[in-house]
């Protein structure tokens, strides 16, 4: 009895986990005049690559900043998604203009599997940065962990950024994990064990040049040693 009501606990303490970061809206407000999706910021040169939160109300924004295309960056939890992609195909939007990629941070995911999404978007980004008619927002939930975990790359391959300035100026800046004060702890905790060791893999790879923007096949997920000393996680937290 003891231990079903163990495990009985501990489920409904990553249910709450869950539901309180499916319904999270970020602190930080919108960089761009004009626009007002929380965490809105420009993460190119360029200003054709856009990260932010889910727009929710204000998905007609995107119009205001010209986006042609959008990158869901997260798994649907309520149907939130499917409403999105209802809105924005009220809006014009195509199907080969929105790209859904289903990306978790509360559980662990299968590694491959994990550098697989993140890939398929960070090689959108890439190609819209390059374009000349062409303007992408990526947003997950609060736009703050995946998100920034992804610019934070964007940065590292477009920018030349080292993964500490990418770390500190790009995710802890803009909320990831205790980068924003008011997350919970335990939203804190599942960042820190599922999405930055990824990132740290990932950024691994780009700064000794194994992965590059026009190296951004999916192949090379299943050639990375995604194991991660525990003292080297230690050196990336924001804060807390």
């Amino acid at each position: 009895m003891n231990n079903l009501l163990t495990a009985a606990l501990a489920l409904f303490g990553v249910f709450c986990i869950q539901s309180q970061a499916s319904h999270a809206q970020s602190p930080f407000p919108s960089g761009i005049p004009g626009v007002g999706i929380p965490n809105a910021q420009y993460v190119d040169t360029n200003r054709r690559v856009v990260r932010g939160s889910e727009p929710r109300s204000r998905v007609s924004d995107l119009s205001t900043l010209g986006i042609t295309d959008v990158v869901i960056f997260k798994e649907d939890v309520r149907g939130e998604v499917a409403k999105e992609e209802q809105n924005l195909k009220s809006m014009g939007f195509t199907s080969s203009q929105v790209t859904e990629i289903p990306m978790q941070w509360s559980v662990p995911e299968e590694k491959i599997a994990s550098c697989t999404k993140v890939l398929t978007a960070l090689k959108i980004l890439v190609q819209v940065e390059a374009s000349s008619n062409r303007k992408v927002f990526f947003h997950c939930t609060s736009g703050e962990d995946r998100t920034g975990m992804l610019a934070g790359l964007f940065r590292m391959i477009n920018q030349g950024w080292t993964k500490d300035k990418a770390f500190k100026d790009e995710m802890c800046a803009r909320g990831y994990e205790a980068g924003d004060p008011k997350k919970n702890m335990g939203v804190v905790q599942k960042i820190r064990q599922n999405l930055t060791p990824m990132f740290l893999s990932l950024a691994g790879q780009i700064e000794t040049g194994k992965l590059t923007q026009a190296n951004l096949s999916v192949d090379q997920c299943s050639k990375i040693n995604f194991e991660m000393p525990a003292a080297a996680l230690s050196q990336y937290r924001c804060g807390r």
